[in-house]
């Protein structure tokens, strides 16, 4: 045996997992290692041990391991007796057990599992090629007959035995109709994993018909059409160089047989990947022609698709008056087909209208009507995708923990489904909600994962919301130089993404964390031109803009912006912050308090609205000569905020207390260059406009 205190736990565990936790398997693995070294030749050797073991089994035994290594790893006793019958085979369940006492399966009631993936592995590769085919074929028979609703597992063994059969020739028992078979039932399944939002099945469904069919010119459309299927999965996985690739090759095609209906199907493609690129301009462009293809040659489905598509680009950057017209003309096409599915996506979409007019009430309304009928309908990714926005919007009715519970439950399903951006959106919203709850490592681990997994998928959208909150918790953490590197990518991609005023917003809102004024009224000044009157980020760009107007001392231009937060921001506690630090500079002490009381009352605050509302409120007390009440709300915001590590925000406090109470707070003075407190590369001193606002507020002579 091997020397455990000499070997590394991790081959411990290697070894037990290789081996399924059989003994025999793992003594005999155990030797291998202490003679030969774990070393890459280990593979090989659990092989020849697994397929000396098989030789020992009895024809029977290995006829039952055999056709279980065909249907996979795990599977029940019915459907591998049934197999066996489709075989021509005599079943006898005892050789089950005996299988099972040998080490080969688990059987559990009415189902059994392979011990591990190298026995599964090794008794399927030992088969020959024809009984492969055999096997796959007989499997597809059972199938067809028994479980014809199961069409992922239909379509794929009656591929494998087609794919074989192109390989090595004609197989005894294998259908001369293997190929149309598998081709029928690949079709069946990629338009349910169509249907049900099953991206990564779509695509593999759709690729292996491809490769079935031949070069006879009569399956040149049958082929592209499958292309087509194709690529739209490639565009929802983000697989854009292989979309591309088709879609070059379908419009080649399309315009060479003059298929107006091709071509216009393609071009919706085109136009979506265009959108996702940033490149509005020509995803209008393409979708536009596609619409007036698709009229042209009276195609409904795809036409209803196109017109929802483009009302969808019309949300991000553009005109909501045009969205909702051409969400409308898709609706009345869906309403044609009775195709409720596009009904839902429909109500989808406009529930993203509804969330970015600031309208949230209304968008979770049309989140759950939509979500309610893709659920029945089966399709998990549109669910996901509308459960993913109301996670969303949940965040912005400051419903924390209802936003975190949606997260991790659409996380999971999107992990587990394969779709990565989904996933990366999720981890997204993670790192806000642990950003603004005060847990700022692991936001930066949520928004560092959640950028490099958008990056890997090349999809601007992504990184934008990801950078957004990267850069915010680079400030707080006073990690400056990466923070600058963040900001500077976000003004790149906001001309160059889908994201409408985002990118500008998280520039701006990171400037005046940091005390940069100047740097946050550029970014707000081009936010303009991407923003809704009265959408979402209006009242926050007004908040911004206004405690902008304050770090610098324009007081005239702060007091003007109050004007917007009192008539519209009544229940955002960001409106209520800005209200009270402008107040407060401007000499209304009593306002300002009031201000910061309404902070509390309107509920979801984050601890950075109360450090700057603590400030505020400080300066009005000390103005109203009320040194113990500047003290108390001094001391808690500073408690919160030492607890919550946040440079800027401690630097603030610790200077504002310096300032209004004449003396030191016992934790210290921060945010100067050369003192202790700042962050690892200089970025927890504070900017000037925070230098400017603590040099207005009311003084005390220093007390030592």
């Amino acid at each position: 045996m091997v020397d455990t205190g000499a070997t590394d736990q991790r081959l411990l565990g290697a070894l037990f997992d290789r081996s399924g936790g059989n003994p025999l398997f793992l003594q005999q693995l155990a030797g291998v290692v202490a003679e030969e070294g774990p070393s890459s030749e280990l593979p090989d050797s659990l092989r020849a041990l697994i397929a000396a073991r098989l030789d020992q089994l009895s024809a029977l035994e290995r006829q039952v391991l055999d056709n279980a290594a065909t249907l996979g790893l795990t599977g029940s006793i019915v459907s591998l007796e049934r197999f066996g019958t489709a075989m021509g085979q005599t079943f006898d369940r005892s050789k089950l057990a005996q299988l099972d006492a040998k080490g080969f399966l688990e059987v559990d009631g009415q189902r059994w599992r392979f011990r591990s993936d190298s026995v599964r592995e090794t008794t399927y590769q030992t088969l020959t090629k024809a009984a492969r085919a055999q096997r796959h074929a007989g499997v597809a028979a059972s199938l067809a007959k028994y479980s014809p609703s199961a069409l992922d597992d239909l379509a794929h063994h009656a591929a494998s035995a087609a794919e074989l059969v192109d390989e090595i020739g004609a197989v005894e028992m294998v259908p001369a109709t293997i190929r149309a078979d598998a081709l029928r039932y690949l079709m069946a399944a990629a338009e349910r994993a169509r249907q049900t939002g099953s991206q990564r099945s779509l695509v593999r469904h759709t690729s292996r018909a491809i490769d079935l069919l031949d070069d006879d010119p009569s399956h040149s459309l049958e082929r592209m059409r499958l292309m087509l299927s194709r690529c739209a999965g490639l565009i929802e996985l983000r697989d854009y160089p292989q979309a591309r690739a088709d879609l070059d090759a379908i419009l080649a095609d399309a315009v060479a047989r003059h298929d107006i209906e091709l071509e216009g199907a393609a071009r919706k493609l085109l136009g979506s990947i265009h959108h996702l690129h940033g490149d509005q301009v020509q995803a209008r462009s393409e979708l536009g022609l596609s619409i007036e293809l698709l009229r042209s040659a009276g195609e409904t489905e795809q036409l209803a698709d196109a017109l929802r598509q483009r009302g969808f680009i019309e949300l991000f950057g553009g005109s909501h008056v045009d969205a909702e017209w051409f969400l409308g003309e898709a609706e009345a096409e869906y309403r044609k087909l009775g195709d409720e599915r596009g009904l839902a996506y429909v109500e989808q979409h406009r529930a993203w209208l509804s969330f970015l007019s600031g309208d949230l009430a209304l968008a979770d309304e049309r989140l759950h009507s939509a979500a309610d009928t893709l659920s029945r309908l089966g399709d998990r990714n549109g669910v996901g995708w509308a459960f993913g926005l109301l996670a969303f919007v949940r965040f912005f009715q400051r419903r924390f923990s209802d936003a975190e519970d949606l997260a991790s439950i659409v996380g999971a399903e999107a992990t587990e489904r394969g779709d990565d951006w989904a996933a990366a959106m999720m981890q997204t919203l993670m790192a806000n909600l642990r950003l603004w709850s005060g847990n700022l490592d692991e936001a930066l681990v949520f928004a560092e994962q959640a950028r490099n997994r958008f990056r890997r998928l090349g999809d601007k959208f992504g990184i934008v919301q990801a950078l957004s909150a990267l850069v915010r918790t680079q400030v707080a953490l006073g990690r400056g130089a990466a923070a600058q590197r963040s900001s500077e990518e976000l003004l790149a991609l906001a001309d160059a993404s889908p994201a409408g005023p985002v990118p500008l917003l998280a520039v701006a809102g990171a400037a005046i964390h940091r005390g940069e004024p100047r740097v946050a009224l550029d970014a707000l000044d081009r936010v303009a031109e991407h923003m809704v009157p009265g959408g979402a980020g209006t009242i926050e760009a007004v908040a911004v803009r206004a405690i902008s107007n304050a770090q610098l001392g324009n007081l005239d231009e702060a007091m003007a912006a109050l004007d917007v937060i009192v008539d519209h921001g009544s229940e955002h506690p960001f409106a209520h912050v800005a209200a009270a630090l402008v107040l407060a500079l401007a000499g209304d002490a009593e306002g300002a308090l009031r201000q910061a009381a309404a902070v509390e009352s309107v509920g979801g605050s984050t601890y950075l609205d109360r450090a700057i509302t603590a400030v505020a409120a400080a300066g009005a007390h000390g103005a109203l000569g009320d040194a113990e009440a500047a003290a108390t709300v001094l001391d808690g915001a500073i408690a919160e905020c030492l607890k919550v590590g946040d440079v800027v925000a401690i630097a603030l406090l610790q200077r504002a207390h310096v300032r209004v109470l004449g003396r030191v707070h016992p934790s210290g003075v921060a945010g100067v260059a050369g003192v202790a407190g700042g962050g690892p590369d200089g970025g927890g001193a504070l900017g000037e406009g925070w230098v400017n606002v603590i040099e207005a507020l009311p003084a005390r002579e220093h007390v030592a």
